[in-house]
């Protein structure tokens, strides 16, 4: 069960980021749209959370497909593959999970890289606050589909240096996106903020999150979405 003092947490935290939000995309960077974390049912209640959280993404954090991610001695790095929504309308509190599933324009693979060092606390105030993690983000190019293919009909396969790693599973992927771009759409809400047309959501990891150094090579492939990759120098 989600306490008073929780929720107040998670508004407080959720204010902190969106202020580093706004003074990243009133500088070099654009933006570019949001992440989902903490999407599975085992991880809220781990945290005693009321549902998946969200973070931003920028185009200043953004590799293009075939590009390079650097990183440093200090960080330690992770891969999340991802299904990725484009959404062709905005998309407000009130809006339903039917209204918000038929306004996504475009669906793509993409992969999240995250730093777990990036946040040097277990709280998840600081965690939200820090943008959960987020180091980079990869998203490909978008497909027009008459219905989203939900997790039973996705097969995506993680390939490191040749090797197959990781595969899709299921039990990550919402059996419905509406209710997820709903749960987005809220939470920027009560921050003063809008999910618009043209902002992304990449849905919350598909597969494990697997470790990721210097000198990988990552591809990620999802059936019926397409291919994309970038290496770690």
């Amino acid at each position: 069960m989600t306490t008073p003092g929780i929720e107040l947490s998670i508004h407080q935290a959720m204010a902190r980021q969106l202020q580093c939000w706004r003074e990243e995309v009133s500088g070099n960077s654009r933006r570019l749209g949001w992440k989902v974390g903490f999407n599975r049912e085992i991880d809220q209640a781990k945290f005693g959370l009321p549902s998946a959280m969200v973070g931003y993404l920028s185009s200043g954090r953004q590799i293009q497909n075939g590009g390079v991610c650097r990183t440093t001695p200090e960080a330690n790095l992770l891969a999340e593959p991802e299904i990725a929504l484009r959404m062709g309308a905005d998309i407000t509190s009130d809006t339903t999970p039917s209204q918000a599933l038929a306004a996504v324009n475009g669906v793509a693979p993409a992969i999240e890289i995250v730093d777990t060092n990036r946040s040097h606390s277990k709280e998840i105030s600081e965690i939200l606050a820090t943008n959960m993690f987020h180091e980079a983000v990869i998203i490909g190019e978008p497909l027009a589909l008459c219905a989203i293919p939900n997790g039973q009909e996705i097969r995506a396969s993680l390939v490191i240096n040749g090797q197959q790693q990781r595969s899709l599973e299921p039990d990550r992927v919402p059996d419905e996106f509406g209710s997820l771009i709903t749960v987005v759409a809220k939470i920027l809400a009560a921050q003063g903020e809008c999910l618009r047309a043209g902002d992304w959501i990449i849905t919350g990891a598909a597969t494990t999150p697997i470790e990721i150094k210097a000198g990988d090579e990552i591809v990620l492939r999802m059936e019926p979405l397409g291919e994309l990759g970038f290496n770690v120098e």
